[in-house]
């Protein structure tokens, strides 16, 4: 019997904790998409440059002391991508998450998916 609940209840967790990870890739996208619509109130080009430096995005604006937002566990920096200030888009990856990949943009806002 006890085999059984372990069998059943092991997918169950599993499940769980990957809808989990996509809630938190979610979270790190709209932070970051938020910070470059920030960015874009007045400025123009193509999006700053972001990188991951140990658990945190930075996001370095020239001239600017450089943003740091912490990322969630299990998510990491997929890119960022663009040409302007209608015309950009960031994603993460949370490569245990159901969905794994979201993205944030000018145009779509946040969706699943790659930019």
């Amino acid at each position: 019997m006890n085999n059984l609940v372990s069998s059943v209840a092991a997918p169950v967790v599993n499940d769980t904790a990957s809808r989990a990870l996509d809630t938190s890739a979610k979270s790190d996208a709209t932070q970051l998409g938020e910070e470059l619509a920030l960015f874009y109130v007045d400025k123009s080009g193509p999006p700053p440059p972001i990188t991951m430096e140990g658990e945190n995005y930075v996001i370095a604006i020239p001239g600017e002391t450089p943003i740091t937002i912490g990322a969630s566990s299990g998510v990491t920096l997929g890119g960022v991508a663009g040409t302007g200030t209608t015309s950009w888009c960031v994603w993460v990856t949370a490569e245990q998450g159901e969905l794994k990949d979201f993205q944030y943009s000018a145009e779509a806002g946040l969706i699943a998916g790659r930019c």
